[in-house]
């Protein structure tokens, strides 16, 4: 069969930017846009319930009906992080997504795309095996590189830079725990690159439900980080999803005592003091958040 491209020119209009769906986490927001049974311009609204097949399917509840397929599926920044493609009609809210990566790799792919096989290791020294799995990694073939990365840690293996090219790779995949365990490695043999393995092992942690785990190394990333903004509106989301909403509203303060401009922080703050009840202060922050997002 042979596949062809849609191509068209347009000047002056609007469009929406394809973001990523890998900071994306369970129990997110997201809004899809599309014309279901031809009601066009239709808005629907859910969270991201899970994430399938190595995080190329986003499984959704916001409701996708009959010319939904295709619609945008946005994220609370108005980002694509995926493309609504499928429901399950056999349950309730069972609807799915394919990933912002897995779009782009297809729009990256040439029209008629070779098959080639998962490349052997070649001999080499542990520098030229890690160098080859960074390639791999820019062109996504992360388990090529995980291959690559084996052989690093086969000829030096008390090398923490390995370990972390391999977590990530594990990361991409969605290999949670193969994840944690790389980065722990990677954080003990490695001190000098510890901030950065800390915030990826607890990324991990978050995907794996593990927000305790998570809030400790997002902690740890902020003593030797004070100003990675990610770290702190993270740690007080895992806070949020712990039912910590106190701690989840100190945390978010924190932030943005730091970054005063910040609207996400100001949404996350808001839907904590929603939990505790206090409506005037979820109001105020939301207020603050659409204020700095502007019309």
């Amino acid at each position: 069969m042979t596949s062809r491209k849609l191509q068209f020119f347009a000047t002056d209009v609007s469009y929406l930017t394809l973001g990523s769906s890998l900071r994306a986490v369970k129990g997110q927001r997201v809004l899809v846009i599309g014309n279901p049974e031809g009601l066009e311009g239709t808005v629907s609204d859910g969270i991201i319930s899970a994430f399938r097949a190595g995080r190329t399917m986003i499984q959704i509840t916001a409701p996708v009906s009959p010319g939904s397929s295709g619609s945008p599926v946005l994220d609370e920044s108005g980002d694509v992080i995926g493309i609504a493609t499928q429901v399950l009609k056999e349950g309730q809210n069972l609807n799915f997504a394919i990933s912002a990566e897995t779009i782009r790799d297809a729009i990256a792919k040439p029209t008629v795309a070779p098959v080639t096989p998962t490349p052997s290791p070649e001999r080499g020294s542990a520098e030229d095996y890690l160098n080859r799995a960074e390639q791999e990694m820019r062109g996504r073939n992360y388990q090529s590189a995980i291959s690559y990365c084996v052989e690093a840690i086969r000829l030096k293996p008390d090398w923490g830079q390995a370990y972390s090219d391999r977590g990530m790779a594990n990361f991409d995949l969605g290999q949670y725990d193969n994840a944690v365990g790389d980065y722990t490695a990677a954080i003990r043999l490695d001190p000098s690159m510890a901030s950065v393995n800390y915030l990826w092992r607890a990324y991990a942690w978050f995907n794996l439900d593990q927000y305790g785990k998570a809030v400790s190394d997002f902690t740890a990333v902020i003593r030797r980080e004070p100003k990675w903004i990610s770290a702190y509106s993270q740690r007080g989301l895992a806070y949020f999803y712990l039912g910590q909403y106190g701690k989840a509203i100190s945390a978010y303060s924190e932030a943005i005592r730091l970054w005063p401009d910040d609207a996400d922080l100001y949404e996350g703050r808001a839907v904590a003091f929603d939990k505790l009840g206090n409506r005037s202060r979820a109001e105020q922050d939301r207020k603050k958040a659409k204020e700095l997002r502007g019309p």
